[in-house]
């Protein structure tokens, strides 16, 4: 680990968004939204809700050495969370944070709503302070857990130039393909389409190589809604309906809106984007339909479309990858391959075998799916169930997605990393990660001489998990900041940022964050 937890006098510059995007997950937009997404206070006094303040305490008690009984944690949290974490996974979870210190106190009420809040923990002795956010169902009961660090990491010796981020990135698992690109002028092309060319490239590695990009491919997805709007076939203000058939494996929020109920196209797509909502994304591309989506791989520049036909859901993705999956060799002999529906997929003779096998899954249901395994124990199929991409068919998109002015502004919700040094008018930005997958890429805009670049990475590993997805974050964010410097951008340094990382200690309920 070459980062580290530092104290730092802009701390409340993330405190909003850290609250906001945890909330978000936590699905909490019923009680926040539209109110937090003009403006919050978050140094007014708030007061938990007695069920909450209850297990606030429980939790604090436990991490002081009270023992854990398993009958009382059993009815504590919600069935889902019982079904991922066994009281004794979560004994040890408690006991890795002993192992900080053994003794805790809740020093300060971050925020806090009736079904939930975000606490701070603070140590004794040591550091760092921690961030406990933990919401309740109807019931009362626990169903969202999460711990991390109160600050964000920094990186302990930053890159001066993009190759020496670049050279660290490449370590961090078995392959890395990265694009740094000025698009100031990118060309012309295919009926006047703009498109990235090699001549664009300031800096680059396997600029054209295809790489797996986890939920990056929702760039095309939006490119399809984007064109079906254009065409007026689909509107933004369209409501579209949720369909438990539909219904994908976290992260996002749309998975637990109730069957029957509504959002806007532009909801949806903002929770594509932002937050990378699954079911969200699954229901646009029934809305537009399979086949928009894949003429939006062309249309949108990928140099091998094919690559991604049939262009499968996330729905797919995950039930080709893990219906049926075994994880009985556990971490010290992980198998890589999928379950026998995916097996059958991938040793499909032709496309058309690949469509019926995905008809046939049309009934079946994510809900036994096992994410929590998955994420322990490492990746499935990479490099063959999964959506493709290179640096440039990236850097295509993005440019392309750019010339839509409400496609920029979805693509502006989320920077991916916060822009702490102010070096960007605009930021537009899309990531993606699966076990053995972490990848960002941004569009933006220089503030000191709007120099547009485009900045996209993949570290991937088909076997193993990437090393340290927070290095990775930390040393891709500082190839964007780079990007910034005047003249050439591969050399010479900027200040680098710091970047709110949130470390997951307990998996059920927000297990999202590490999937898609």
């Amino acid at each position: 680990m070459t980062y580290s937890y530092s104290r730092s006098l802009c701390r409340y510059r993330y405190r909003f968004l850290h609250v906001l995007l945890l909330l978000l997950a936590f699905g909490w937009h019923h009680h926040l939204c539209p109110a937090v997404s003009a403006s919050a206070d978050l140094d007014e006094a708030y007061v938990l809700s007695p069920v909450v303040q209850d297990h606030v305490d429980w939790f604090v008690s436990l991490l002081n050495g009270t023992p854990l009984n398993v009958t009382e944690y059993n009815e504590r949290v919600s069935d889902d969370v019982l079904a991922s974490l066994t009281a004794e996974e979560f004994a040890d979870v408690v006991a890795g944070l002993r192992d900080i210190d053994d003794t805790w106190a809740m020093t300060e009420v971050v925020f806090s709503v009736p079904s939930g809040a975000i606490v701070r923990l603070t140590p004794a002795v040591t550091e760092p302070e921690m961030l406990l956010n933990l919401s309740v169902d109807d019931d009362g009961r626990i169903n969202g857990l999460l711990v991390g660090p109160a600050e964000p990491p920094v990186l302990d010796n930053p890159p001066k130039t993009i190759e020496e981020a670049a050279d660290r990135l490449s370590g961090l698992g078995e392959y890395f393909n990265y694009l740094v690109a000025d698009v100031s002028a990118a060309t012309a092309t295919n009926g006047g389409a703009l498109t990235c060319s090699e001549s664009n490239i300031l800096s680059a590695s396997g600029s054209d190589e295809p790489t797996p990009i986890g939920s990056i491919f929702k760039l095309y997805v939006l490119g399809a809604v984007v064109d079906a709007v254009n065409a007026g076939t689909i509107a933004w203000d369209q409501p579209v309906e949720l369909v438990d058939e539909y219904k994908s494996i976290p992260s996002g929020i749309t998975q637990d809106d109730p069957p029957g109920s509504n959002r806007t196209v532009m909801e949806m797509a903002t929770l594509m984007m932002s937050i990378s909502d699954n079911t969200a994304t699954d229901h646009l591309m029934v809305l537009v339909g399979r086949d928009a989506v894949e003429a939006a791989v062309s249309s949108y520049g990928h140099h091998m479309p094919d690559l991604n036909i049939p262009f499968i859901s996330t729905r797919e993705f995950s039930l080709l990858k893990l219906d049926g999956k075994s994880f009985d060799g556990g971490l010290d002999n992980h198998d890589t391959s999928p379950g026998p529906i995916g097996q059958e997929y991938i040793d499909a003779v032709d496309v058309a075998e690949r469509r019926r096998i995905l008809a046939d899954l049309r009934n079946s249901s994510v809900d036994g799916l096992d994410l929590t395994r998955w994420v322990q124990e490492g990746p499935v199929a990479v490099e063959e169930i999964e959506w493709f991409a290179s640096p440039l068919d990236l850097c295509t998109a993005l440019v392309r997605l750019q010339q839509d002015e409400v496609a920029s502004e979805i693509l502006s919700a989320n920077p991916g990393i916060p822009d702490e040094q102010g070096l960007f008018s605009y930021i537009g930005y899309k990531g993606g990660s699966e076990p053995g997958v972490f990848g960002m890429a941004w569009y933006v805009e220089a503030a000191a001489d709007g120099a547009r670049r485009v900045v996209t990475g993949t570290v991937w590993d088909p076997d193993l998990h990437i090393k340290d997805q927070t290095e990775a974050a930390l040393l891709l964010g500082a190839m964007r900041d780079l990007s910034a410097a005047s003249g050439d951008p591969t050399s010479g340094s900027v200040c680098l940022h710091r970047i709110k990382k949130v470390v997951m200690l307990l998996l059920p309920a927000i297990i999202h964050v590490a999937l898609l």
